[in-house]
């Protein structure tokens, strides 16, 4: 399974947040046709792992934690924090070749049940 992770203190100190996408089972998403509707979302840094046959793929996203459960089970919400022209990246967020449609602002929700969550014990 795909694990969602609040880690203060990951290699990435400005990235609070790691999403680790399994390789065998992904995770299961839905692109959000009205972005604008997710704007108020209180928004944070995340870092998202995915492995690629030999390579683990690195992606800085931008996240948001569902607290309430919406009808559609969305446990977290995905932004696009950069561009990647990479076939992985764009199929994500379903970005056209080479992100010639690239929008920071397209969301996508991620099912509760394609993930764990854990959160870090501080030391």
């Amino acid at each position: 399974m795909s694990i969602f992770t609040n880690n203060p203190q990951s290699l990435f100190h400005n990235y609070p947040y790691e999403l680790r996408v399994c390789q065998y089972v992904g995770i299961k998403r839905v692109i959000f046709d009205n972005s604008s509707k997710y704007n108020k979302c209180k928004w944070s840094k995340c870092i998202m792992y995915i492995n690629d046959m030999a390579t683990t793929k690195t992606y800085e996203i931008n996240v948001s934690i569902q607290d309430d459960k919406s009808p559609d089970d969305f446990g977290i919400l995905l932004r696009s924090y950069k561009k990647y022209e990479d076939a992985l990246f764009e199929e994500i967020f379903g970005f056209k070749c080479k992100c010639i449609d690239f929008d920071n602002q397209k969301t996508i929700g991620i099912r509760s049940n394609s993930f764990t969550f854990q959160m870090s014990q501080s030391s």
